[in-house]
């Protein structure tokens, strides 16, 4: 085997060294080194060609974006012009004001926190600020600025969303609690005020220092202990009038609303006139509709609420902006208000919820009380008792002295109006000769009661029942033409007969002749 392979490799040695082999592979060689530069120089061409023609396309590419661009022209002019400009100048100049008044007046979030759960001992007008957000908005700010963080803008329009009243953590992502805690207290401005600044705890005398200065009762037991208003943003609303907010532009409507008097005042008015209306309806059982609302006016007008509000020393503690010009306008005007604080006072307890609608009314029926006996104990007019009215009593007056020409009639002299609901009638003859008046809540008491008024004297009885008892039947049923020079010829005892044949359209009750005396009941009677 080793043999046969030395033989073989001998004999390609061999070969290769031979002329005809060296010619044949010289050609070979040539052959195929001519198909590789022919390859070689085609590849050349290619890739020379494949380089123009991507010169020539990006060439065409950007003579096409060079076309577009003259094409399209942007606007510039809508970005800006001159009244936007002066607009954005204006914002950043505010904007940069507005930062810089901040850190100036604001305290940090950590005086803020300490200063919004004692707001008893600020002043109370300062009080609904601490329900909106924007001055804990401003504490969060400062600290940030004391930090030396950044704030996060995106903050800025999510925070009054995000902003909760009864939430003390800050609202701010940047500001954690630990950097509270990092914090200094702040120091305090020194701020001048000429306005008397009254903190919540000294209204009403809730601050045992302040109780020798406000007066809080007329007498030993009136006016009742005040029920108190536990909630203290509710409590400064009551004494802040509408007049204190209406100019501030950078106040939302909303926020109007929950920092002035006005909706607790419409509150208050509603409770008052229920209560008032079961306090009288329990009270006076035998009164009828128009007794119980003349004397609930009596409880709930502007003057008297006024008064319960003095009582309580109420209009000290107003805060508003009403021009002071002693004017009849301004009087009258500062009644209302004062009223008003009484009316917003008693919305407040019922949105307070310390108390119950029980305990108001109680307060309520002790307050009210004086009045309700002042009006009450007269017994005369709308509160009179008709138990003991004699509903006869015309006919009864009537019978004893009236003839047609005398003339007996009932003529109203005063009808009822918002300050006297009172009516008087009085009870009078042809003549113009009054005999008798009557007052009561409406015109037919009030002519009763003008009738009892008449038979209660008994002199006038008996005068003009001699008179009618001295006059013929035919001269006693005349008309009023003639009545005059009858009562002169009986009055000067005549013994002419006056003759009239004209018919009479008033019968007489009694045509007998005699003496009107009294009888053994107390009582006239004919003779």
């Amino acid at each position: 085997m080793g043999s046969s392979k030395k033989e073989k490799s001998k004999r390609k040695h061999s070969e290769i060294g031979s002329p005809e082999v060296d010619d044949q592979s010289v050609n070979q060689h040539k052959r195929r080194s001519s198909k590789k530069d022919d390859s070689s120089k085609h590849k050349n061409k290619k890739h020379t060609s494949s380089k123009k023609e991507k010169k020539e396309k990006k060439h065409k590419k950007s003579k096409k974006l060079d076309a577009d661009d003259k094409k399209i022209e942007i606007p510039f002019s809508n970005f800006y012009n001159y009244s936007q400009a002066l607009e954005l100048e204006h914002a950043v100049t505010k904007f940069v004001e507005s930062y810089n008044k901040i850190i100036e007046l604001s305290p940090n979030f950590k005086t803020y926190q300490q200063i919004d759960k004692n707001k008893d001992k600020i002043d109370f007008q300062l009080v609904p600020s601490f329900s909106r957000y924007k001055l804990k908005f401003a504490a969060e700010l400062k600290s940030l600025n004391e930090l030396h963080k950044q704030l996060n803008f995106q903050d800025l329009e999510t925070y009054e969303a995000r902003f909760n009243n009864n939430e003390t953590k800050p609202v701010l992502e940047n500001l954690t609690t630990n950097d509270i805690k990092e914090l200094e207290q702040s120091k305090p401005l020194a701020v001048t005020n000429g306005n008397e600044l009254i903190n919540s705890n000294e209204i009403f005398g809730e601050n045992k220092e302040h109780t020798e200065d406000i007066p809080t009762s007329s007498g030993k037991d009136w006016p009742p202990e005040l029920l108190p208003i536990k909630n203290i943003a509710l409590k400064s609303q009551v004494f802040i009038h509408k007049s204190m907010v209406n100019n501030k532009l950078y106040l939302t409507e909303k926020e109007m609303l929950h920092t002035h008097n006005e909706r607790l005042e419409f509150l208050g008015d509603s409770v008052l006139n229920t209560l008032m209306t079961l306090i009288i309806y329990k009270m006076f059982p035998n009164y009828d509709e128009g007794q119980l609302s003349s004397l609930r006016i009596q409880l709930i007008n502007n003057q008297k609420l006024k008064e319960f509000s003095q009582a309580y020393d109420m209009d000290r503690y107003l805060k508003s902006n009403v021009l002071q010009d002693g004017g009849a306008k301004y009087f009258a005007g500062k009644q209302k208000m004062t009223a008003d604080i009484f009316e917003a006072y008693v919305g407040a307890l019922v949105e307070d919820k310390s108390v119950t609608l029980d305990d108001i009314q109680t307060w309520l029926e002790k307050l009210a009380m004086p009045t309700i006996k002042e009006c009450t104990s007269t017994k005369k007019g709308m509160f009179e008792d008709n138990n003991d009215l004699n509903i006869n009593a015309k006919r009864k007056l009537y019978s004893l002295i009236g003839y047609a020409a005398l003339e007996l009639q009932y003529q109203t002299v005063q009808r009822p109006t918002r300050e006297n609901p009172e009516t008087t009638v009085v009870c009078k003859i042809g003549d113009g000769t009054i005999l008798g008046s009557g007052t009561a809540r409406n015109t037919k008491l009030a002519g009763l009661r003008a009738a009892e008024d008449v038979l209660s004297k008994k002199d006038v009885i008996e005068k003009y029942a001699n008179q009618r008892a001295a006059i013929p039947r035919s001269e006693s049923s005349t008309k009023a033409s003639n009545t005059t020079s009858k009562f002169s010829r009986v009055n000067n005892h005549s013994d002419e007969n006056g003759q009239n044949k004209s018919r009479n359209t008033h019968l007489p009750i009694s045509s007998t002749t005699g003496k009107v005396v009294l009888g053994p009941d107390g009582e006239l009677q004919m003779q």
